[in-house]
């Protein structure tokens, strides 16, 4: 649909949406790291192929996508959506999880987040459960 612009394009949205974020209006933050989104995949669609023989294309698209979940994570946050920021944090939990591996320091962080919504949310259970996932990374093998 953009061609060689789409990435270009890509990385517009999601510093408008750093902007609206820094200006105190997660919303319009939100809308526009969805809008990246939402290219992302469809130029995923149509280059499907070139990533999958191109390693390194897909791995910078998993650490866009990750990068892009996080931050629509922070504009929930910024906006008291605890319920949509787990969900955000969750997708970035999945990238980065594929990028660094489940034991690794990038995942475990999640996990802790993933516990401290929990806890706001009032769902204990879930809370340390999370929790000891996240510390299963210190632990030794």
């Amino acid at each position: 649909m953009y061609g060689t612009d789409s990435e270009v394009l890509i990385y517009t949205y999601k510093n408008i949406g750093i902007c609206y974020l820094a200006l105190g209006i997660p919303e319009k933050a939100e809308d526009y790291y969805l809008k990246a989104i939402a290219l992302m995949e469809l130029t995923q669609q149509v280059e499907g192929v070139a990533q999958e023989l191109d390693p390194e294309l897909l791995k910078e698209d998993r650490e866009q996508l990750g990068t892009l979940y996080h931050n629509l994570f922070i504009s929930a946050i910024s906006n008291n959506e605890r319920e949509k920021a787990r969900e955000y944090n969750l997708k970035t939990m999945h990238y980065y999880s594929l990028l660094h591996g489940e034991r690794s320091l990038e995942v475990s962080n999640c996990k802790q987040i993933q516990s401290t919504l929990a806890l706001r949310l009032g769902h204990l259970d879930d809370s340390v459960r999370w929790m000891e996932e996240a510390l299963a990374y210190f632990d030794e093998d």
